[in-house]
């Protein structure tokens, strides 16, 4: 039954929680807000229609509920460490588990013509995420009437830049999903006006630039060419807007390369000789830097600089990694070091325990082995199915948006240590609310605001 008290403290206490969730020693309210959130909204939720519960609700819960299953026989049965494991069980995967369940029921309890409705919903979050992106680009800005010389590598109040990189993708997806539904289907979800739309896609933008996360801004990039494309689908006879298409991927590719190397000569370097640096990388019986940096020296490249420290280790690291998922098929238990703690066992004596791979599906796979890899792929796969399929047959808005930020969250999976903190939990809490609210959408959204 609805409490209006309750629901109003769940709809402010909601958006509290996702603006400090990415904030440094914060980590204490964030569980004390999903715990509370979790109560407000297991008592205030409305029941769904039965069809639904059984059509599209259940898969996803039902593949994590196995996932879960899976991660703690392994911890108990398969890992040499089990207490290390169990702990990391259970602050990283179970509250991420239970953000994806709050979540569900947040969106359950969402009612057209109150306060926490799913229009108002998710323009708190476009706000909340807004409030960061300013802070960034007004940061930088302030630098630069100071110095006259932009900053590189701006984090806000993230406390670092990939974190960072996370939100300005989160709301990137959520403008380009707003951008195209009120201009190619009259429809749309936030309450902002029109003219808000372009200023905050540039503000966002600029912050994606001053982050400078090279595999942040090819990410971005692909998803803004495969909005462009969606965007101007079937007009390929109309001259104009054809040349519009084109200079907008050119402008997009020029964007991207201008935001790869942002970060000067140094980062401009790293692109030179990364295709040098692969055979090096992946000698690595005999090239040891990438176990312990001051203990074995870099290899150096043909002019004899050493080479760049980030792409020799993130290859080096990849190719162990896979390695020792042949070497430990069931996993070594689940943990965000999962990587280095296998290393420890393959290479005693080495320094190896914190390091983690900078590839969170690795890192993943390591721990819960290749049924926790299957599980986690499909779970993925899932969200992705349904999410396109609800689009392509229903139009639906929140199916756009959960595929883009779900295939958005898959890509830079592989590249990035993301399945992991606040990260996985501010994904898996979108994934269940936005799951949720494409079950319930009725084909077509409100008029948008204009």
């Amino acid at each position: 039954m609805r409490n209006p008290f309750l629901i109003n403290t769940g709809f402010l206490l909601l958006g509290l929680l996702f603006f400090i969730w990415p904030i440094p020693r914060t980590i204490s309210v964030r569980e004390i807000s999903i715990f509370l959130l979790f109560g407000i909204f297991a008592c205030c939720y409305r029941t769904l229609p039965l069809s639904l519960r059984i059509k599209g609700l259940s898969y996803p819960f039902v593949i994590l509920l196995m996932l879960t299953a899976w991660i703690l026989l392994s911890a108990i049965f398969i890992s040499n460490e089990t207490a290390w494991s169990l702990k990391e069980i259970q602050g990283q995967w179970l509250v991420s588990l239970a953000v994806f369940i709050t979540a569900a029921l947040a969106a359950i309890s969402a009612a057209e013509g109150a306060l926490f409705c799913r229009r108002n919903i998710m323009t708190l979050l476009f706000f909340v995420l807004m409030v960061h992106i300013l802070y960034i680009d007004m940061y930088a800005l302030y630098v630069f009437a100071k110095t006259s010389v932009l900053p590189a590598w701006v984090f806000g109040l993230t406390g670092g830049k990939d974190k960072s990189s996370y939100l300005s993708h989160f709301l990137l997806m959520i403008l380009c999903v707003e951008i195209y539904f009120r201009n190619r289907q009259g429809k749309g979800y936030l309450s902002i006006n029109n003219g808000l739309l372009l200023p905050a896609l540039l503000l966002t933008l600029f912050s994606i630039y001053l982050e400078a996360v090279r595999n942040g801004t090819i990410a971005a990039l692909l998803l803004l060419l495969a909005f462009t494309l969606m965007y101007f689908s079937g007009s390929y006879r109309d001259f104009r807007k054809l040349a519009i298409m084109s200079s907008v991927i050119l402008l997009l590719l020029l964007f991207g390369y201008v935001s790869s190397t942002s970060s000067g000569s140094e980062q401009r370097q790293r692109w030179k000789t990364l295709l040098e640096t692969v055979p090096l990388a992946l000698d690595t019986q005999n090239n040891k830097a990438w176990l312990d940096r001051d203990k074995y020296p870099y290899p150096k490249l043909k002019s004899g600089e050493p080479v760049h420290g980030s792409n020799y280790e993130r290859i080096a690291w990849f190719k162990e990694g896979v390695v020792m998922l042949i070497d430990n098929p069931l996993g070594v238990g689940f943990g965000r070091n999962a990587f280095g703690h296998a290393l420890k066992r393959k290479y005693p004596g080495e320094n190896t325990g914190s390091i983690h791979s900078h590839s969170g599906i690795l890192d993943f796979s390591i721990g819960t082995g290749v049924p926790g890899l299957m599980m986690w792929l499909l779970f993925i796969m899932n969200l992705m199915y349904f999410s396109c399929k609800r689009f392509m047959h229903q139009k639906s808005y929140f199916g756009l948006l959960l595929f883009f930020i779900t295939v958005d969250f898959a890509i830079r999976m592989f590249v990035d240590s993301i399945i992991r903190d606040h990260m996985l939990q501010m994904f898996l809490f979108l994934a269940g609310l936005l799951y949720v609210f494409m079950l319930t959408e009725k084909e077509g959204a409100p008029d948008a605001i204009r």
